[in-house]
């Protein structure tokens, strides 16, 4: 499916995908055999909810990134103020 949609990752990115993928995807199978509504409703309402906590998953994990990164630029600015001089 990924690989349809223009994925080409091959890092941890490549896993991480397929096991948000799947596991939305079994959910929602599961959710389906219970579903009594017309025309399973309330299946795509249950699959649209899967998607979005996809969604927001991915923007949180982009902004402990962004976190990450500015903590570990302020650590090594720190530890330049404390770097001994070089001889001229």
């Amino acid at each position: 499916m990924w690989r349809r949609c223009g994925d080409t990752s091959a890092d941890y990115n490549y896993y991480t995908k397929r096991i948000l993928f799947n596991s939305a995807y079994a959910a929602t199978e599961l959710f389906m055999l219970t579903d009594q509504s017309p025309q399973r409703f309330a299946t795509w309402q249950f699959l649209g909810r899967r998607m979005g906590d996809i969604e927001a998953l991915g923007r949180g994990i982009s902004d402990v990134k962004v976190v990450g990164e500015a903590l570990f630029d302020g650590a090594l600015s720190l530890l330049n103020i404390f770097k001994t001089p070089t001889a001229y």
